[in-house]
């Protein structure tokens, strides 16, 4: 029996005609220049998605120039997400839209 994956991330690959206009804009917006590729990130609620939070706040960690994008319009910056992370124990992806949204 293979064991269940916690969250989900991969590459976007066509990303630059999957993303909207206005998603694309923002993220150049804050960085100034073109983002330059894109990552799909899926968690369950729950532990996966508090596990999904600390991958993203890793991640985000080693890349300072790097945005979270819920597709609802709000846009997080690397401090944001790193900081709900250590933030409580108890936030997780779908919090990080409550606390920053």
């Amino acid at each position: 029996m293979s064991e269940r994956t916690p969250f989900l991330f991969n590459p976007y690959p066509e990303w630059r005609t999957e993303c909207e206009k206005e998603e694309i804009e923002n993220l150049t917006k804050c960085f100034e220049e073109q983002p330059s590729c894109a990552f799909v990130l899926f968690a369950r609620h729950g532990k996966d998605a508090r596990l999904a939070l600390e991958f993203a706040a890793k991640l985000m960690s080693e890349h300072s120039r790097s945005a979270l994008d819920n597709d609802f319009g709000e846009l997080w910056s690397q401090a944001d997400v790193i900081d709900h992370f250590h933030s409580s124990k108890n936030n997780d992806l779908y919090t990080l839209r409550n606390d920053n949204g």
